[in-house]
């Protein structure tokens, strides 16, 4: 089963990553809007594989075929999900 988390930097995001990656959860996302980083961590079944993103796309390493395009989450306001998100 893979899970994702979504949330914004702050001490209480800090404790739910601290506890997913203890978990092995398959997959962690990050948002932070005053920053404009999308942060990835994607378990390989090792090790955690991290990735920070201000443009761009996010290719889902836990959900296979999803793309996530990064620019959408700066956009004001937002577009449609189906504008933002692309599944094969």
């Amino acid at each position: 089963m893979t899970d994702s988390v979504i949330g914004a930097s702050v001490p209480r995001v800090d404790a739910v990553e601290k506890a997913c990656r203890e978990g092995r959860v398959g997959e962690i996302w990050l948002i932070d809007a005053e920053r404009r980083q999308f942060a990835a961590h994607a378990w390989t079944g090792e090790n955690y594989v991290s990735r920070v993103l201000a443009t761009g796309t996010w290719l889902s390493l836990a959900l296979t075929g999803l793309e996530i395009r990064i620019d959408c989450l700066w956009q004001d306001p937002l577009p449609s999900v189906r504008e933002c998100i692309r599944t094969s």
